[in-house]
């Protein structure tokens, strides 16, 4: 069995966790792994530059520890891991174990679809980007 690990990644807002909560309904026979990478949780701002320096380290800290995981604790044929995350990181991440089996999708949505998303559905305006 050869593993593929698909990082699904975009904007607050755009529909990434959706996505990937409609593909485990949709293929919830297969042998597949779903993942959300704030499942690990999030802290806040402050603990995140006490512990790494920034924010930004953090979410590299973070990508890396997960690609980590899911290259060496998984044995799924297909593993899908959803989030924001800069994509320097991720080609970083896989490139430090010499995994090539993967693939980036950056999802996209109009900005009204995304407006919609963090000031209606979820009350978190702050987190639009213009």
């Amino acid at each position: 069995m050869k593993k593929h690990i698909y990082f699904i990644t975009g904007a607050s807002g755009v529909g990434k966790t959706t996505l990937v909560d409609n593909l485990q309904a949709k293929y919830s026979a297969m042998p597949w792994l779903f993942f959300h990478f704030d499942s690990l949780g999030v802290p806040s701002l402050d603990e995140m530059e006490k512990q790494y320096g920034s924010g930004s380290d953090w979410q590299k800290a973070m990508t890396y520890q997960w690609i980590d995981k899911l290259i060496h604790e998984y044995q799924a044929e297909r593993i899908f891991l959803e989030g924001q995350v800069n994509l320097q990181f991720i080609q970083d991440g896989f490139a430090q174990h010499g995994f090539t089996q993967y693939t980036i999708v950056l999802v996209d949505s109009s900005f009204e679809q995304m407006t919609f998303r963090l000031t209606d559905k979820r009350n978190q305006p702050h987190l639009l980007t213009y």
